[in-house]
């Protein structure tokens, strides 16, 4: 599914032009819409897939919808995730903007919310705080605009799970959920520790610095050395580094019992 934007459109003759992010045009007429489209106009946003006309050589919109209500909200988070071009963020911004038009911050405190409840992926949560909090700052400004989004953090917070907490932690985003300290936010350990197969040496090294830091270091550390006993010599230097988050002790225990362990500088 693609997003565009009405450069011109003939509604006597139900046909016009779309802008796409990738910097083509394409041809769109009302016969390819899902369900009837209504009255048409420059600068409307526009969901659509596209094919090609060899006989007239240009790109044709197909499957085409409006951006509008949840629908239309969940197709523009939707889009988020995955390669665009540096360009389109704008583009969404603005189609964010035109389908939040109208609504009073009551409304769209209950569209973003809602949507937030039901329907969001823990991994599209920085990108979606971002977005929210461009779109009602456009349209709110900033005063009215940040009174809302102190608001929407609040009900992040209050209804945060293991799984958004630990995406949180990944992306830093911290003010999101309502922390605003300077530094990194030290979440609890069995959040770290269920999540254990998704950490690499670099989020290692954050926990490091933590209170109970390096003891949960030596447990993840150890996991994955256990992993690569018997593995191919590419796992197994992959894994060397971990040894480091050993204590000395534990180290060279960990030597003896696996004799056959390679160590690779």
């Amino acid at each position: 599914m693609l997003l565009g934007k009405i450069t011109w459109f003939n509604n006597d003759k139900g046909f016009g032009m779309l802008a796409c992010p990738f910097g083509d045009e394409v041809f769109v007429h009302t016969k390819n819409f899902r369900t009837a489209s209504g009255v048409l106009s420059k600068n409307q946003f526009l969901f659509f897939n596209k094919k090609h006309d060899p006989q007239r050589n240009r790109s044709v919109a197909i499957d085409c919808r409006m951006v509008s209500g949840l629908d239309g909200w969940a197709g523009l988070v939707g889009m988020l995730s995955g390669d665009q071009p540096t360009n389109f963020l704008p583009l969404l911004e603005q189609a964010a903007v035109q389908l939040i038009k109208g609504k009073n911050p009551e409304a769209i405190f209950d569209l973003v919310a809602g949507f937030f409840d039901n329907g969001l992926e823990e991994y599209q949560f920085p990108g979606y705080c971002a977005l929210v909090e461009r779109t009602i700052v456009q349209y709110l400004g900033e005063a009215k605009g940040q009174e809302l989004m102190e608001r929407l953090v609040r009900h992040f917070n209050e209804h945060l799970t293991m799984e958004l907490l630990f995406e949180v932690w990944l992306t830093r985003c911290f003010r999101y959920i309502g922390y605003t300290a300077e530094g990194d936010y030290e979440i609890p350990r069995d959040v770290l520790e269920e999540f254990s197969p998704e950490l690499g040496l670099p989020e290692l090294e954050r926990i490091r610095h933590y209170s109970f830091g390096e003891e949960c270091c030596a447990v993840l550390a150890l996991e994955r050395l256990e992993g690569a006993v018997g593995g191919a010599v590419e796992e197994v230097k992959e894994v060397h580094a971990y040894l480091e988050y050993l204590g000395e002790a534990d180290r060279k225990r960990w030597m003896r019992q696996h004799p056959d362990f390679k160590i690779y500088s």
